[in-house]
């Protein structure tokens, strides 16, 4: 069995073989056949080379695409570079350079770019410190009039826990009086 790779290097390909036009055989059409403006980066097929390049094996149109393509490579880059730049110019003009960034700029930069705090002071809270947890409040406890904790029952003292028939239980005074649901 052979690899494509054997394959490939036994085929015999004549310009005369219209299947392969337009196929990519070799990575330097740019280099040979592709003439490029240096001030737009706008690339084309060199029309003097059109029977080289039909002579190659090569379509003339497609080595035409190929070279616009590399165009709108240069162009890409181009953009990418002036944003970049921009970007950078923009950053700088927020945050300073380092050796001319004012106060206002480095603390900008501290709480813009690297998320920290200030305190009122004007000292940095420190990032790596953990925060310290409050101590859980305790449930607030209802106690007796008199300062006892209730019975049991939720009764205080001098109250009888009652049974009141369709109002449940309730602690009601043993000198007589209103009854209380009890304290629980």
């Amino acid at each position: 069995r052979r690899s494509y790779n054997e394959i490939f290097a036994s085929a015999n390909v004549t310009p005369a073989e219209t299947g392969w036009i337009g196929q990519v055989r070799e990575f330097k059409m740019k280099e040979d056949w592709c003439t490029c403006d240096e001030k737009t980066g706008a690339c084309h097929a060199d029309q003097s080379k059109a029977q080289e390049i039909m002579k190659a094996g090569y379509s003339y149109s497609s080595v035409e695409f190929y070279c616009q393509t590399t165009s709108y490579s240069a162009i890409n880059n181009a953009k990418q570079e002036q944003y970049f730049q921009n970007q950078a110019q923009q950053f700088q003009n927020t945050y300073g350079t380092t050796g001319t960034q004012t106060a206002e700029q480095q603390k900008a930069y501290n709480q813009d770019v690297l998320g920290l705090k200030y305190e009122d002071s004007g000292a940095i809270t420190n990032p790596f410190a953990k925060p310290v947890e409050p101590e859980p409040e305790q449930p607030a406890t209802i106690g007796c009039l008199d300062g006892t904790q209730p019975d049991a029952n939720g009764c205080c003292t001098g109250e009888i826990y009652t049974d009141m028939g369709e109002d449940g239980f309730n602690c009601c005074p043993e000198s007589g009086g209103d009854c209380f649901p009890p304290i629980l």
